[in-house]
């Protein structure tokens, strides 16, 4: 949501991101360890598999989907449009890839 200018304040508008954040503690995790290490393990065995070229292409589809979806554009201010692409690269970065 971008908000307006407050009165008495620069004429530039102002982004603000509403963000809803869970906290987890590890002792809630109910996977075992050994689960873990064969989830570790097929991770990598699909990686191995797909190979680099893949590993690639794979990402190179999830980041284009990604800013398909979520990328704000503003015009006026290139400073801000660098700001606010870079907090939503935060936010990729931050959220968890099922």
């Amino acid at each position: 949501m971008l908000a307006g200018p407050s009165s008495g304040s620069s004429s530039k508008l102002m982004p603000t991101i509403d963000l809803c954040v869970k906290e987890t503690n590890l002792r809630d995790v109910t996977r075992t360890v050994p689960a873990l290490r064969d989830q570790v393990a097929a991770a990598l065995a699909a990686a191995r598999q797909a190979g680099w070229d893949g590993l690639l292409a794979d990402q190179r589809r999830y980041l284009d989907d990604f800013w398909a979806r979520a990328d704000v554009e503003l015009s006026g201010d290139s400073e801000l449009q660098q700001a606010v692409r870079f907090a939503l690269f935060h936010v990729l970065q931050a959220g968890a890839r099922a």
